[in-house]
């Protein structure tokens, strides 16, 4: 490989230097300590690989002549979907792990690499062997390697979709959970996967209009050279600070609740009264236990306003009132009809439209209502205010008051 010719051209330096950055990024990620250490390992390995292709296509583009075994590193394309599947696994199922029956899923990377070696040298007898129509525009590679590239095509559309298929449920289960979802609602990942597949199908459609003879400015192995750009990129940002997801044991009897001496008042003692003399068992709530449990509640969140405090999780909620996670989520869902989430968002929202008419407010921008209800995102303060009243923030507080109060009373 060292007495290869090279030009380097200026996209090629480019290349190399994302590939040096990853190359570097990969070793950092694997040494770097952190709670999941599974999914940052598996992060570590597919930025190495996607580095490694990256450096090939340079090699294959800097000397037309490059020895042919060069192309069994391709075969690391059967990694990327792999890598992306495990990573989403690790990252949306705190108790996964992992188990040697899931080399299977690796294998195929060594068995397209044996069946590359295998194929030399190159022979236009060979039944992989697949004749262009543009013979000009289709070289000697292009013509062996059609089974290669099928099989790296569908291995990246399957686990792309495998992995979208483990994210939908968890955005949805995260939100019997948390009130805040922003560290942990993975949309990176949803993006990565959706970039998979839009490079995939743009390939694909490349590589059959080469193959048809239609000259085209981008190819598919130079796409997927440009993927560390994106994928590392994404990967970086988000990745490396991934909040590791924490879903409780729903049959888990709560703790005893703290006693504070700097709290008082009448709503904690009944709480603690309340959860003293009967806790909860992992069986279904019963109609007269869950009714109870769905006054005391409203009754807390009115007078201790939890809500108010930023990231506050059903776990913390439901062992400040003395009963299971389980037995709390089974009565806001039945009572309410709502998510944890939503209920606790509702309660966020009727605090802000509180403090946007409050007179003695007005010097605090919209951005500090929010986080004084308790939300820890503008963005998703904003996006939660208008679904619920149908207007921003900001257009609320310009509001006349008589219209302000005319909406709160037909709402």
């Amino acid at each position: 490989m060292l007495d290869l010719e090279v030009t380097l051209q200026l996209k090629n330096l480019l290349i190399l230097a994302c590939v040096a950055f990853g190359f570097g990024l990969s070793y950092v990620i694997w040494r770097a300590p952190g709670q999941n250490r599974r999914a940052a390992n598996c992060l570590s390995v597919s930025t190495l690989v996607t580095s490694v292709l990256a450096l090939v296509y340079v090699l294959q583009v800097e000397n037309s002549q490059a020895r042919p075994w060069l192309y069994t590193l391709v075969s690391l394309q059967m990694l990327q979907g792999p890598l992306l599947y495990f990573y989403t696994r690790f990252q949306t199922e705190p108790g996964y792990s992992w188990h040697w029956s899931q080399l299977l899923h690796l294998l195929p990377a060594g068995l397209f690499a044996t069946l590359w070696l295998l194929q030399l040298p190159l022979s236009e007898q060979s039944l992989l062997y697949m004749d262009c129509p543009a013979q000009k525009d289709c070289g000697q590679m292009y013509q062996h390697r059609l089974l290669h590239r099928l099989a790296a095509w569908s291995s990246l559309i399957c686990y792309s979709l495998l992995a979208l298929r483990l994210l939908f449920p968890h955005q949805r289960r995260i939100k019997a959970y948390y009130s805040s979802i922003e560290g942990v609602q993975l949309h990176w990942l949803m993006l990565i996967c959706g970039c998979y597949l839009a490079s995939t199908a743009t390939t694909v459609i490349f590589d059959l209009l080469n193959y048809l003879g239609s000259p085209v400015m981008l190819t598919g192995a130079m796409m997927q050279a440009f993927s560390p750009f994106i994928t590392v990129l994404l990967m970086v940002t988000y990745g490396i600070r991934q909040v590791m997801v924490q879903f409780e044991d729903h049959s888990q009897q709560p703790k005893s609740p703290k006693t504070d001496t700097a709290e008082s008042g009448q709503v904690q003692q009944f709480c603690k009264e309340q959860s003293s003399a009967k806790k909860y068992q992992t069986s279904s709530l019963t109609e007269q236990d869950a009714k109870a449990l769905w006054q005391r509640l409203q009754l807390c969140m009115r007078a201790e306003q939890p809500h108010l405090e930023a990231g506050l999780k059903i776990s913390d909620l439901a062992q400040s009132l003395g009963v299971s996670v389980n037995h709390l989520s089974e009565t806001i869902n039945g009572y309410a009809n709502l998510s944890f989430y939503d209920f606790i968002n509702n309660y966020r929202v009727e605090e802000a439209v509180r403090l946007l008419t409050e007179p003695k407010m007005d010097f605090l921008s919209v951005t500090e209502i929010g986080f004084q209800a308790g939300f820890n995102s503008n963005s998703t303060f904003f996006s939660q205010f208008k679904s619920r009243l149908q207007v921003t923030p900001k257009q609320y507080r310009k509001q006349p008051q008589s219209a302000v109060m005319s909406s709160q009373q037909s709402g």
